[in-house]
């Protein structure tokens, strides 16, 4: 274990532990079997080495990176929050870095994880609070007429939560609303010494910086995006003067816990929705909107309004449909589509491992599928049973291809549930997260060996292929017709006695 040696040498040259790092984890990738004893080394080395702070804090972030577990990213979250060389910067950017991992690894987000996320923002937004001014505008010196829909990054219509943020615009100024769109760009500033491995900013584009007007079919709206970082003294009063400029009636936040939500929500009301739409996020909003039916033992936990709103979608138009042929998929065999952005984290072993079990199956992944051909190189049934597209505009016309939708289990994706049932095909998925509450529950199962008894019924029931294909198409005619049940949800939030 050389690579792992290595690491106490450079415990104070972050590029040298990095190609360490990489090193460590081109191994894994080739000799999984050595993961177990691998893990104990890095954390053996890790306990023996000393070391300031902040390298501490990296060594972590890689530790959590190659062997994800829950007690591990506690231990980081301790260090960070600990650690008193730490920039508020550096904690911003590791928080959304940390956010980002916990959609990719869900097994690791537990209740103490969640806590001390919580913990970590909190501190944040204090310190952020101590910088900038802000005041409450009451409800009758407020523009009725106008609202707010912001976001933390907007990279155009093929990015799902910028897509969501402007449908969501759409629906607002058919209720007759002036509709202003702002992107924050939370996290995506930090310095160069922040320690993380594998760390990234959030993305945005720089183009977009300032006031301009953007397009969304025959709709348009205003677009403001902050062009100093939110977390800077500057950036953040910035935004608030823009939203006092506004005045708004309220702010629709979408996406995850916030600092700025938080901060704007002493302007105005904000009703905070997670991209996420299953999951109850940590927010400190007065509003917060779920796109399912939530238990009264969920709303007693969390002090903001709830709204359920079903998160409905809009479809884009299907441009072409392709055949077998041009994606290299077998025509005598019963295709199954996976869709992601992450497969490499949503498509486990485990879930590998049922697949096998099953007969005359061809597997069809489209999206981002790191690793793909490195995994087929020493997985032989994967190699011979399956073909990934890659990340892909046309995805409805691709998905025609397949017999079945397959969703194992993650938390995101509830998009692509809804275009398979727009393609011509039923879907199966672990009852758990988006997909599963976009699918509902006539195509939920339990858990893996459930799933391959239904998949297998598909196979050879065309009678029951066919009612639960009709089920679909009335599924997507349900989840693509969401004006009326908006509507409702924010005139329910408007009324009540919560909104201030």
């Amino acid at each position: 274990m050389w690579e792992i040696e290595k690491l106490k040498e450079y415990a104070d040259v972050y590029g040298k532990a990095e190609a360490v790092m990489d090193a460590i984890a081109a191994k894994l990738r080739k000799e999984p079997e050595e993961a177990g004893k691998m893990e104990r080394e890095m954390i053996r080395v890790i306990q023996e080495t000393p070391m300031r702070d902040e390298y501490f804090i990296f060594y972590l972030s890689a530790l959590i990176q190659l062997f994800p577990r829950a007690e591990y990213v506690e231990l980081l979250l301790d260090a960070v929050s600990s650690s008193g060389q730490l920039s508020l910067q550096s904690r911003d950017y590791i928080w959304h870095n940390l956010n980002n991992y916990l959609i990719k690894h869900p097994q690791c987000e537990s209740a103490d994880v969640q806590r001390k996320m919580l913990e970590l923002l909190d501190g944040i937004e204090q310190h952020v609070r101590s910088m900038v001014s802000v005041s409450r505008k009451e409800k009758a010196e407020r523009n009725s007429a106008r609202v707010i829909v912001m976001i933390r990054t907007f990279l155009g219509e093929s990015h799902a939560p910028s897509h969501s943020a402007l449908e969501r615009c759409k629906m607002l100024q058919q209720m007759g609303m002036e509709v202003y769109l702002v992107a924050t760009k939370e996290g995506n500033y930090t310095e160069p010494t922040t320690p993380y491995y594998m760390g990234g900013l959030v993305q945005y584009v720089r183009e977009f910086d300032g006031r301009a007007m953007c397009p969304y079919g025959d709709h348009s709206f205003y677009f403001y995006q902050e062009p100093i970082p939110v977390i800077c003294k500057e950036g953040m009063q910035d935004l608030i003067s823009f939203v006092e400029e506004v005045n708004p009636y309220f702010i629709l936040y979408i996406d995850v816990e916030s600092y700025v939500a938080n901060i704007l929500n002493d302007i105005c009301p904000v009703a905070a929705m997670s991209v996420t739409f299953s999951k109850l996020r940590n927010y400190r909003t007065a509003f917060a909107i779920t796109g399912r039916s939530v238990s009264e033992a969920e709303k007693r936990a969390h002090s903001y309004q709830l709204l359920e709103i079903p998160f409905t979608f809009e479809l884009k138009e299907q441009k072409r449909k392709y055949t077998r042929a041009e994606l290299k998929i077998p025509e005598n065999v019963f295709v199954l589509a996976v869709v992601g952005l992450r497969l490499a984290y949503d498509v486990t072993e485990e879930f590998l491992a049922y697949m096998k079990q099953l007969r005359d199956i061809h597997v069809l992944f489209i999206g981002i599928y790191d690793g793909y051909e490195e995994i087929c190189s020493r997985d032989e049934w994967l190699n011979a049973h399956s073909t990934c597209t890659g990340q892909v505009d046309e995805v409805i016309g691709r998905l025609s291809c397949a017999d079945l939708y397959v969703n194992p289990r993650r938390l995101g994706g509830g998009f692509s549930v809804i275009e398979a049932f727009h393609a011509g095909i039923p879907a199966v998925t672990i009852a758990y997260g988006d997909v599963a509450a976009a699918a509902g529950s006539a195509f939920c199962v339990s858990d893996y060996p459930e799933m391959i008894r239904q998949i297998e019924r598909y196979q050879r029931d065309n009678a029951y292929y066919q009612k639960m294909l009709a089920c679909g198409r009335k599924r997507e005619q349900e989840m693509t017709d969401g004006q009326a049940v908006f509507e409702k949800g924010i005139r329910q939030m408007l009324d009540s006695r919560e909104f201030y």
